[in-house]
C-alpha cells in the first residue's frame, strides 16, 4: 500500500521540493492551499509535479478544519 503524506505550504519555496522527493520515493501527496487565496503553482509547474499533487484546502488557524483533512486523508507523513 502506497503511503501517503500531507505537505503544509505546498504552494511556497520549499513545499514543492519536499513534494517531488515524497513522489520519487513513491509517496501519494496531498498539498495543503489556504482557502479563499489565488494559489501560484509555479514552483510545482517549475519542477514538474504540480498534476502529481492532490490538493487540499484548509486553513493552519482553523482547527477544524484541519482535523477535517486529517480524517479524510489519513495521511502516514505531514
Amino acid at each position: 500500500m502506497k503511503k501517503t503524506a500531507l505537505v503544509t505550504g505546498i504552494l511556497g519555496q520549499d513545499g514543492p521540493y519536499l513534494a517531488k522527493l515524497l513522489l520519487e520515493k513513491g509517496y501519494k501527496v496531498f498539498g495543503l492551499t489556504r482557502r479563499y487565496s489565488n494559489p501560484s503553482f509555479s514552483n510545482l509547474e517549475y519542477l514538474g509535479v504540480d498534476k502529481d499533487v492532490d490538493y487540499v484546502e484548509a486553513d493552519l488557524t482553523d482547527e477544524s478544519s484541519l482535523i477535517n483533512v486529517i480524517k479524510n486523508i489519513r495521511p502516514d507523513e505531514v
